[in-house]
């Protein structure tokens, strides 16, 4: 079984997360892993039991952090709790992007400011231009 990438996103940011898709792209082309977010729900399937399962089956969390994700009360109560207590267990590799800009005092209230973002806090992805 390839190793699960779960990817965290505020659906308000769905173009993120497609951006996100292809840049992991040739990774799972080369069946190094394969990328879960909840755009594989299909239709009819009970949404929170999927996402409950992937969350704990995943080995890598990606979180795609904008205003939009840190106010979303699933991501707030749900999913975030669960991905930083996998983290803390060890069981879980967790990645945080600043997609947007957020604040300091929002991402204490998120308890992501004792982790290490993948990129600089202070560029925001959504702050580069298109070529970069």
């Amino acid at each position: 079984m390839l190793n699960t990438v779960f990817v965290s996103y505020s659906r308000k940011n769905q173009k993120w997360l497609e951006r996100f898709e292809d840049a992991l792209k040739p990774g799972v082309i080369r069946n190094k892993y394969n990328i879960w977010s909840d755009k594989q729900l299909r239709a009819s399937e009970e949404w929170r039991p999927e996402i409950e399962a992937m969350m704990s089956a995943a080995k890598v969390a990606l979180l795609l952090v904008t205003p939009e994700f840190l106010a979303s009360s699933y991501i707030a109560t749900k999913e975030l709790p669960e991905l930083l207590a996998r983290r803390s267990k060890r069981g879980l590799q967790l990645f945080w992007v600043p997609v947007e800009s957020v604040s300091e005092e929002m991402l204490h209230f998120a308890d992501l400011d004792k982790i290490q973002a993948c990129w600089e806090k202070d560029r925001p992805l959504a702050s580069l231009p298109d070529a970069d």
